[in-house]
């Protein structure tokens, strides 16, 4: 079966097509992803044909525009891709024709790629993990602030009425004037985070309760509906996992070396990551 690979770009991308002898059936060609009717054109004269492209943040049009009966898409894994990162002379012409022989020879670290309503449920997660870590980073320039003038706030207090009671009545003397007035701002900026997080939790739980991972997660003691949905869109299918000891590697919270000349240490505990792909692929290569 042939195999396309394409380098892609925000706003082009780079075609080869080679064939299962490893002969080169297209050259390279580039096309703006404004014209992918092209490249539709293109491979329909190979099919069925299979078409590689690294997973950055640019694959899913790509990959919902293309993957089909006759073509199959696979998603590369960019860090583990070190034949390309290592290379020391890289046109968008080699990297395609590369990542097509790299899937020849079964040499392609496979990502599994999300459909479109879990990429949704990522998005959702991963906007409200922004937008506390927004929150997190503003009141910590509050926090900044305040140990300037050699006063401290225990941690989480700032988020309460009484912590903000606090620092307007026995820090602000302390504080000057553009001292006060970034406090005050900053102050804004985080009852309105806290808004949007809020409505963000009332649209996790509605979205969750049409999921039955979800539903069951949360009959964990400690896992709540935000948590339930991240768990759940970053590990289904779970059947693409091998054995219980991948989906915990996956996950991050496999005890790692910290350096070669300390064997016995190890590194902490990850949270479950977010991204909008990862893993292993179900498909067989």
């Amino acid at each position: 079966m042939p195999v396309a690979g394409i380098d892609l770009h925000a706003t082009y991308l780079v075609v080869t097509i080679v064939s299962n002898g490893g002969s080169i059936l297209q050259k390279p060609r580039r096309i703006r992803n404004s014209e992918a009717d092209r490249l539709v054109e293109l491979l329909e004269g190979h099919k069925p044909l299979e078409v590689v492209v690294e997973a950055s943040g640019m694959w899913p049009w790509l990959f919902d525009r293309l993957d089909g009966p006759d073509v199959h898409v696979v998603l590369a894994h960019p860090k583990r891709l070190r034949a390309i990162a290592e290379s020391s002379y890289k046109t968008d012409a080699i990297d395609a024709e590369l990542l097509a022989r790299m899937r020849l020879v079964g040499l392609i670290p496979e990502v599994f790629p999300k459909p479109i309503a879990q990429r949704e449920q990522a998005t959702l997660v991963r906007h409200r993990a922004r937008l506390v870590r927004d929150r997190t980073a503003t009141l910590g320039r509050i926090h900044a602030e305040l140990h300037s003038i050699g006063v401290t706030l225990p941690r989480g207090r700032l988020h309460t009425r009484e912590g903000r009671t606090w620092v307007h009545t026995e820090a602000w003397p302390l504080l000057g004037p553009q001292q006060r007035l970034l406090v005050q701002t900053h102050e804004r900026l985080i009852d309105q985070l806290s808004m949007m997080i809020k409505g963000l939790d009332t649209k996790v739980r509605h979205v969750g309760r049409r999921i039955p991972a979800v539903q069951l997660l949360e009959t964990i003691p400690g896992i709540g509906p935000y948590r339930a949905l991240l768990i759940a869109t970053e590990v289904q299918p779970i059947s693409r996992f091998k054995n219980p000891k991948h989906l915990v590697s996956y996950a991050g919270l496999a005890p790692s070396r910290r350096a070669p000349d300390n064997p016995c240490a190890t590194a902490p505990f990850r949270p479950v990551r977010i991204a909008g792909s990862g893993g292993p692929s179900s498909r067989p290569r």
